[in-house]
C-alpha cells in the first residue's frame, strides 16, 4: 500500500513541530530538515554505489542506486509537498515528485532491485549473479542522471 502522510502529524523523525512547517524561500541551505536528513542519505548512498563499482560488488551498485533515487525523492516529496510518501516504488514516487517522464523507464528498471538485490529467494538466483559491470555502469549512469534532477529540484 502507498500512503502520503502529511507533516505535522506524526512522521519517521516523530510529530513535527508547527514552526518546521513554515515556508521559507527555497534554497539549498535551509531546505526543511527532514528532506535534508534524506537528501544527505541519498547523495551518502549514491557516493557508496560508486565506490562498490571498484571491488566489483555489482549487485550492491544496483541496491544502492535504487535506494539513493528512493530517498532522493522522498527529499522532494517532503519539501516541496510536506508530506512523507510510504512507498519503495520509484516510478510512483518518482511521479509524486515531478519527474519528467522521459526518465520513468529508468525508473521502472530501477526499481525492482529493491528487492531483487537483497533476497536469493526472490528471482531464483542469488542476487550477486544477477548483476554484473555492464548492467552496473548503465545503472550508475542512469541513477547520476536522476540525482542531478534531483539536485535541481531542491536548490
Amino acid at each position: 500500500m502507498v500512503a502520503l502522510c502529511p507533516l505535522g502529524t506524526a512522521g519517521l523523525f516523530g510529530p513535527v513541530s508547527k514552526e518546521a512547517l513554515l515556508f521559507f524561500p527555497r534554497t539549498y541551505l535551509i531546505m526543511r530538515e527532514e528532506a535534508k536528513a534524506w537528501l544527505e542519505q541519498a547523495e551518502a548512498d549514491f557516493e557508496s554505489a560508486k565506490g562498490l563499482l571498484g571491488i566489483k560488488r555489482y549487485y550492491l551498485v544496483a541496491l544502492l542506486c535504487q535506494q539513493a533515487v528512493e530517498k532522493g525523492f522522498k527529499a522532494i516529496i517532503i519539501e516541496k509537498k510536506k508530506e512523507q510518501a510510504f512507498s519503495h516504488s520509484l516510478p510512483f514516487l518518482g511521479k509524486e515528485a515531478g519527474v519528467p517522464e522521459s526518465k520513468m523507464s529508468f525508473l521502472r528498471r530501477l526499481s525492482p532491485y529493491y528487492i531483487i538485490s537483497r533476497y536469493p529467494d526472490s528471482t531464483g538466483a542469488k542476487p550477486f549473479e544477477l548483476v554484473d559491470r555492464e548492467i552496473a555502469e548503465s545503472i550508475l549512469k542512469g541513477a547520476e542522471e536522476v540525482m542531478q534532477w534531483i539536485r535541481i529540484q531542491l536548490k
